[in-house]
């Protein structure tokens, strides 16, 4: 029942976050990208900060009490890897391919101090890498709409490693890499609610141990290590014995569960090590702690537990082959069609190669089937930032390039950078569309306090930066002026009479709008 449970609400949440960087219902799963811990631990010191602090404090509340199930249901990598986990279980032989290995600490806590002091230092580069929530939203953005070659490559890298990872090992980049993981993982050691071992009704069979994609339980000391469980429930699931139980276990000194099962009315532990797939040694006896014990006979291990095998009933079927009754076709109306399609298409061609042999001309075409050069995005003195942000440096420090605004942004302003001091955090650039002032999708829904919420009144008096004119290239055809939002560009004369494009200062906010429409390429 609890994995069954752990599945839907881990099902709700990866298909809720996935359409939230796809693009669609925000408004439905926006709360689920806000309560992400690394987005709402990087926004506790902006002004939504009694939010966040709940946030942060009901994850790590929630660890206290049931374990990291953060982690198994909240974050969409760590279920993306159960997915490929399962995936690759169906393989033959596989379905029980894990077994217990111990923590490696070197790397893992290695890792988590590496990804703290470049959080301190605000080397996001590094952060981004690693963040999980990010590195999925990449991924998602890779696949649906790859802008240049960084985000290609490095969530293309991510994904690979993460998935070779799960293919083999179950949740190994969650308990070695993932920085939250680590973090998370120095509450679950104080669960109060976690699985336990019952040693009076354990049989020694290690399905538990082969099933646990953390590789966090020992059968061998019937031992289980807190801080790398997830809480998947997988090792209940395939314990036939009820020797695994999730109950309240807080304060226990020892991590296994002891009770009387004698006093419940159950079988006594020798008789249930006979029950076991590995309980029967020889022929004669089973081993009980390296003990001999005369409970179980010659009888195969079935014929012990009492399990009848259902043989599968297959059904025939048959299928009664239905006499399809067409009516007559017109054929003079589908010739028809066929011969305007097919003169349709000749006539394109046609104009096609006679635009080709007046280009190889060298006639000029003004405009018509000519190609228009594509817009290219100037070197700017300064970042362009999106409003509603602080200042560059605030934007920054806080974004985790998680490219939910990169998706949410109708107009394709925002893109990945590809500089290297700030890789996959979103920049600024006109060549593809402007920023609209009554849009604030971006300000909506950023999780970590990069970008904070904004109206449209207020982002019309916000200014992130000021248009520039350059004189030499200007047509002075007047289409930036027409359709500037602020009326912030004005034909004037100047000391020579002539006619020259001028910018107000104090009312232009930075929208692009006058950069995008102009016609001069490529700038």
């Amino acid at each position: 029942m609890l994995k069954k449970a752990r599945i839907a609400f881990a099902a709700l949440f990866f298909i809720g976050i996935t359409l939230l960087f796809l693009g669609i219902g925000h408004d439905y799963w926006g709360w689920m990208a806000k309560i992400q811990f690394l987005p709402a631990v990087m926004k506790l010191t902006a002004n939504a900060l009694a939010l966040n602090v709940i946030v942060v404090l009901g994850i790590v509340l929630i660890t206290l009490i049931f374990g990291r199930i953060y982690c198994s249901i909240i974050c969409p990598l760590g279920v993306l890897q159960d997915i490929v986990s399962w995936i690759s279980s169906k393989r033959k032989g596989k379905k029980r391919r894990f077994a217990w290995s111990p923590e490696m600490k070197w790397l893992r806590y290695g890792v988590w101090l590496l990804f703290v002091a470049c959080l301190v230092a605000g080397l996001q580069a590094v952060v981004v890498i690693i963040a999980p929530y990010s590195a999925y939203g990449r991924m998602i953005r890779a696949i649906v709409a790859p802008v240049g070659w960084t985000l290609p490559l490095v969530a293309g890298l991510t994904f690979t490693i993460v998935c070779v990872l799960a293919w083999l090992g179950g949740r190994t980049w969650c308990n070695t890499i993932c920085p939250v993981g680590t973090t998370l993982s120095f509450f679950s050691r104080f669960a109060m609610f976690k699985p336990v071992i019952d040693r009076n009704m354990c049989t020694g069979c290690r399905s538990c141990e082969r099933s646990c994609k953390a590789s966090c339980i020992n059968s061998k000391e019937a031992s289980i290590d807190y801080s790398r469980c997830i809480d998947c429930f997988e090792c209940m699931g395939n314990c036939k014995f009820g020797g695994l139980k999730y109950r309240f276990a807080w304060g226990k000194s020892g991590i296994t569960w002891s009770q009387s099962s004698i006093a419940q009315g159950k079988s006594s532990k020798d008789e249930l090590l006979c029950k076991g797939e590995e309980a029967c040694l020889s022929d004669e006896s089973c081993s009980v702690n390296g003990s001999k014990s005369n409970n179980c006979n010659k009888t195969p291990q079935r014929a012990h537990i009492g399990e009848v095998s259902n043989e599968a009933m297959t059904k025939g079927t048959s299928r009664t082959a239905k006499e399809n009754s067409n009516p007559s076709v017109d054929t003079g109306k589908r010739t028809f069609l066929a011969s305007a399609l097919i003169a349709g298409i000749g006539t394109l061609q046609s104009r096609k190669l006679h635009a080709q042999a007046i280009q190889s001309q060298g006639i000029k075409m003004d405009g018509g089937l000519a190609e228009v050069i594509a817009k290219k995005s100037p070197n700017r003195s300064t970042r362009l930032v999106p409003f509603g942000a602080k200042s560059e440096k605030d934007f920054y420090s806080r974004c985790t390039a998680c490219q939910l605004c990169v998706s949410a942004c109708p107009n394709h302003v925002l893109r990945p950078s590809t500089d290297l001091m700030h890789l996959m955090q979103p920049e600024m650039g006109y060549e593809n569309g402007w920023c609209r002032p009554e849009c604030t999708a971006c300000s909506q829904v950023c999780p970590a306090g990069a970008i904070l919420p904004i109206t449209a009144e207020e982002k019309a008096m916000e200014h992130i930066g000021r248009a520039t004119v350059d004189q030499e290239t200007c047509i002075l055809c007047g289409n930036c002026v027409r359709h500037c939002p602020t009326s912030a560009l004005k034909m004037v004369k100047n000391d020579e009479g002539k006619r020259v494009l001028t910018v107000m200062e104090e009312t232009c906010i930075g929208c692009g709008a006058c950069e995008f429409l102009c016609p001069v390429r490529p700038y």
